[in-house]
């Protein structure tokens, strides 16, 4: 089992991400800080909802990624379809594409950033200059300290988690291994091996369902 937040975690740190970046927005022309704050939310939020990896996001450029608005159960939701270049991945000599939930984290975070050059950086503070990881960390760990979690699991969560995190809502979501393995880019082996735990719970889920 992958270290990763619980359903309960992840609200938590949701909470604490609005915290640390309260007011953010209405300093962040003139606020550096301000802007690196919510740059880091940003990230995170999307990092959730698309399962890039680490490096994946932070090399995600502004022409690789398009938001949609679809209509989904009478409900606009905004969509994000991404593609991961050849270079930026863990599997260097392949590209992947996929759409994730998370696209409105995009569109907000555009809104502040508000790049000249559209062909740059998405997660950058001036779209040419990659978020430094030292930056990226310390505001990460900014966040952990604000966020009502357990302090003995605090020690294991990491960026990583958000990868595993979104993970583990789509399979308990009744997506397929296979499903799941092509968007994030790696092996059906790799996340059956890592997750099938997980599966067993959608089963007891199914067992127990009413008829």
């Amino acid at each position: 089992k992958r270290q990763t937040f619980t359903r309960e975690e992840w609200m938590a740190f949701v909470k604490a991400m609005r915290t640390y970046t309260k007011d953010c927005e209405k300093h962040a022309d003139a606020d550096e800080d301000a802007k690196a704050r919510l740059l880091t939310r940003y990230f995170c939020l999307f990092g959730a909802n698309s399962g890039m990896r680490y490096g994946e996001q932070m090399n995600l450029l502004w022409e690789n990624v398009q938001v949609e608005t679809q209509n989904v159960n009478k409900r606009e939701t905004q969509i994000a379809k991404v593609l991961v270049a050849i270079g930026t991945s863990k599997k260097r000599h392949k590209s992947r594409d996929f759409w994730c939930r998370g696209g409105e984290y995009i569109e907000r975070w555009k809104a502040i950033a508000k790049h000249n050059d559209k062909t740059g950086y998405v997660f950058s503070m001036n779209g040419q200059n990659k978020f430094p990881k030292t930056s990226f960390h310390r505001h990460w760990n900014r966040i952990m300290e604000l966020a009502e979690i357990d302090e003995q699991k605090k020690q294991h969560i990491v960026p990583y988690s958000l990868r595993h995190f979104c993970v583990s809502q789509r399979i308990m979501a009744g997506l397929s291994f296979a499903d799941v393995a092509q968007n994030l880019g790696t092996s059906v082996f790799h996340v059956e091996s890592t997750y099938n735990h997980l599966q067993d719970e959608v089963r007891k889920r199914f067992a127990h369902a009413d008829y």
